[in-house]
């Protein structure tokens, strides 16, 4: 059945937009995306290239500034330095005048009255003091009157003077006071007398310390520097820094020279000095033999241009972050428009998809009850198309229509839904010719005032839920029934440990009621102080956490008493845990009762052994005597008897004696084997030559009973770490049992050899009378026989095989027995190939195995 086509009205969403449309919609955002890229790039790129035209206009402007700025300071320089000069040329000229017509009247007196010459002193010019000296350099009168220099005759003021005719006015270098007044400079003129020869000089003190304020009250920036220098290159006054001594600073300070007939230069570039960019203006001073300096360092006058241009960097930094954080914004919203509308576009459409493939059927109905929409399941139950149902009142779509009381009831719960309920109803109908149960929903969609918009019904098929619930509710009867019928505790508790669940036989087990025990936990059942307390909450602990566990555990009686428990849990799907609980208190008291009883019959043991091997020591010592006595009398060493009967008497009592020796020696070694005081003498040993020595001895037996005794034993054995008289000991008995009981005629053989896997094996194989299948079992236990009647026959006390299996167990090597009655009986002796060692050229043994 083709799904019905989406329809419109309240609640209902319109059809999406087709493939065409949403290319449409993309293709425009992608073209508004890039014109906002390109519109942002212009104004960034915009803000730059404004940014860069502005700094290079302003570099430019501030340049020409400081151009000025020198040109001014250069100007004002030369006037100052001019007046100061000048002031004293006019004084030194005045007081050459007055002395030219004071020498002319009263004859070659070179002094003038001492009010006369302070009248040329003025407190605000540059010079403090006006002196005059003869012409031998003798300081004959200052207009201070200081008196502290008496000859001037070694300056250089006085001797360019007396060395030429007339130089006019001469400004001297930087020169230091002799009567501690600092630093200055003499500006002097010549004296002649009224013939003209030289008569002295009068010079005027220029204080260095004036001009240096002067210039410190000017703003030529940090870097800023101001010289003023003379024709021959000696610094006058530098500022910043200390007026020039002499033989200081001189020419080649990369101060630019002033041509001839050239008021002024203005330089732009780096200094030759300090390489430091810097604009210079320099003039000369009008009248005199001085120039000035003004030097304005580029990164002071650049200062506020560069604080200026980082401004401007930083405001277009900020207001292009500022622009791009929108121009992103605006992207990220144009994007989330975008992913929203193709969000909202594939969320109809899995919604459309959920809507159609849901296996319940679903219906939107309008708050009035009329279907405005219906998915496929729906339509299935219905067996109509969409056409024929949407538009009509829910109660009237099959399966309800033309059943009076469903219907109702559905009008019903469809009015309650409309008033905001959400309402939940279960139904028995017959669809499809078969009794159906049905789940019915309907629930209100509310629009944004609150006010229900739609509705939305739900009907699912739970018949076989039903069916599947009412067998779960049988099968926990079931259950129920089996764990109340259990003789075995039975528990069940949660993750935590608390009882969900305990049957009728835990309830008999612990002596608490079933009501009891679900309120308590697996814990409370721990029987505090008890021994066993600790370790039974360590395996309650691990029972709850792990798959599975099983083993003991002591659990507290409602009577106060400790029980022994065997409990299993195993962990069930749901994270609860069962447990299976069996008292086994009277059974570990049956164990500790047999293991008491054990403990005793060992102690009887180990005394018996104890005696038994105290018991032989103190009969060997008389039996050792009597065989040799009667060794004695059988040969007759001290003379003959006499009589023959007595010869035949003391062979009996050797024999006897022998035998007895014999008998006492397998008790003392069985004693010392059970005692467990038997320590083996471990060396190499010559396997064949050992078996070669042991068929010699078992010969004469032999012989005696007519039994053949053959030997299968390579001579190229390998040697055998072990003690030697225990292994002889071992193949002597075996061979003597084996002669012992074949009869006449019989055969006996002897084998050895290796194993594929390198054990080392021994066998006697006889042809006797064989033995049981019952007392092959008992064989090696002491005071055994495999025959009462042989044993009575043959003689022997039965300790001989037991000795022998002991002995091979110290050897970690075993001792087998295969039998058939009437035809012969098989013992081998094993060695493990740890114990084989390969034979050497020289007959001992290597210590390295041979396998």
């Amino acid at each position: 059945m083709t799904p019905p086509s989406p329809k419109t009205g309240p609640g209902v969403p319109p059809a999406p937009a087709g493939p065409a449309g949403r290319r449409g919609a993309i293709a425009l955002m992608l073209r508004l995306r890039l014109v906002l890229l390109g519109t942002l790039v212009l104004v960034l790129g915009g803000m730059a290239v404004e940014i860069t035209l502005n700094a290079v206009r302003g570099r430019d402007r501030m340049t020409a500034d400081a151009v000025r700025q020198s040109q001014n300071l250069a100007s004002a320089l030369e006037v100052h330095a001019g007046a100061a000069f000048r002031s004293a040329e006019v004084a030194l000229i005045s007081i050459a005048d007055a002395l030219a017509v004071q020498t002319g009247s009263k004859g070659a007196d070179m002094r003038l009255t001492g009010a006369l010459l302070r009248t040329w002193l003025n407190p605000r010019a540059a010079y403090r003091n006006l002196v005059i000296t003869d012409a031998e350099g003798n300081v004959i009168q200052d207009g201070l009157g200081l008196g502290g220099v008496v000859s001037a005759a070694d300056r250089p003021f006085f001797t360019i003077h007396r060395d030429h005719d007339d130089l006019g006015t001469f400004i001297s270098e930087p020169l230091q006071s002799r009567i501690g007044r600092g630093w200055f400079v003499a500006v002097s003129r010549r004296l002649n007398d009224s013939q003209g020869r030289f008569a002295g000089v009068v010079w005027a003190v220029v204080d260095v310390e004036h001009f240096r304020r002067f210039y410190a009250s000017l703003d030529i920036g940090p870097h800023g520097i101001i010289t003023l220098w003379n024709r021959q290159g000696a610094v006058i006054v530098r500022h910043p820094g200390r007026a020039a001594v002499p033989g200081g600073e001189r020419p080649g300070l990369g101060l630019p020279a002033v041509a001839s007939g050239v008021r002024s230069i203005t330089l732009h570039g780096p200094s030759s000095v300090d390489e430091v960019p810097r604009v210079v203006s320099v003039r000369s001073v009008e009248g005199f033999p001085l120039s000035v300096a003004v030097r304005l360092a580029e990164e002071d006058y650049l200062a506020s241009w560069r604080a200026g241009v980082v401004q401007n960097v930083m405001e277009m930094l900020g207001l292009g972050l500022l622009t791009t954080t929108l121009m992103v914004l605006l992207l990220r919203y144009l994007a989330r428009l975008e992913a929203t509308a193709g969000a909202l576009d594939d969320s109809e459409q899995r919604a459309r998809a959920i809507f159609d493939s849901s296996f319940q059927a679903m219906v939107m109905l309008s708050p009035a009850g009329r279907v405005l929409d219906i998915n496929r399941a729906g339509l299935e139950l219905a067996g109509l198309p969409a056409d024929a149902l949407v538009g009509r009142p829910a109660w009237e779509v099959p399966p309800w229509s033309g059943r009076s009381l469903w219907s109702l009831r559905l009008r019903d719960a469809v009015e309650r839904a409309a008033a905001g309920e959400s309402v939940r109803v279960e139904t028995s109908l017959e669809v499809g010719g078969a009794r159906r149960t049905l789940d019915l929903s309907v629930k209100p969609v509310a629009g944004k005032d609150g006010a229900v918009v739609q509705l939305v019904a739900e009907a699912r098929d739970i018949t076989q839920r039903k069916a599947i619930e009412d067998g779960l509710r049988r099968s926990e009867a079931r259950l129920r029934s089996y764990l109340d019928a259990a003789l075995e505790g039975i528990l069940v508790a949660d993750g935590d440990g608390g009882f969900v669940d305990v049957n009728p036989a835990a309830s008999q087990v612990l002596g608490f009621s079933r009501d009891a025990l679900l309120r308590m936990t697996l814990y409370a059942l721990v029987p505090e102080g008890h021994g066993k307390a600790e370790e039974t909450r360590a395996a309650m602990a691990t029972m709850l956490d792990s798959l599975g566990w099983r083993g003991e555990l002591a659990l507290r009686h409602q009577d106060g008493r400790v029980m022994l428990c065997e409990a299993s849990g195993v962990r069930l799907d749901d994270g609860r845990c069962l447990i299976v609980v069996r008292d086994i208190t009277e059974r570990l008291l049956a164990a500790e009762r047999l293991a008491r009883a054990k403990e005793m019959a060992e102690s009887a043991s180990r005394t018996k052994s104890a005696f038994l091997a105290t018991m032989s020591h103190e009969l060997r010592t008389p039996l050792n005597a009597i065989i040799g006595f009667s060794e004695l009398m059988l040969h007759e060493v001290f003379g003959p008897m006499g009589t023959p009967r007595y010869v035949e008497y003391a062979r009996h009592i050797q024999n006897s004696g022998t035998h007895l020796l014999e008998l006492i020696n397998d008790v003392l070694d069985m004693s010392k084997l059970e005692a467990g005081r038997y320590v083996l003498d471990e060396r190499p040993i010559d396997v064949a030559e050992l078996l070669g020595g042991c068929l010699t001895v078992a010969s004469v037996a032999a012989d005696q009973g007519r039994v053949t005794l053959d030997s299968v034993v390579p001579p190229a054995l390998p040697f055998l770490c072990g003690d030697e008289r225990a292994v002889r000991q071992v193949v002597l008995n075996l061979l003597s049992n084996a002669v012992k009981f074949t009869p006449e005629g019989g055969r006996v053989t002897l084998s050895a050899g290796l194993t594929a896997d390198g054990d080392l094996i021994i066998a006697v194989e006889d042809t006797g009378i064989g033995i049981e299948a019952d007392a092959l079992a008992r064989i090696t236990e002491p005071f055994q026989q495999a025959d009462t009647s042989i044993a009575r026959r043959f003689g022997g006390t039965g300790l001989g095989l037991a000795i022998s299996s002991s002995l091979m167990e110290l050897h970690g090597g075993a001792l087998t027995f295969a039998s058939t009655v009437g035809q012969g009986t098989t013992v081998t002796m094993r060695f493990p190939g740890v114990r084989v060692m390969a034979a050497v050229a020289d007959g001992a043994a290597a210590l390295t195995p041979s396998g």
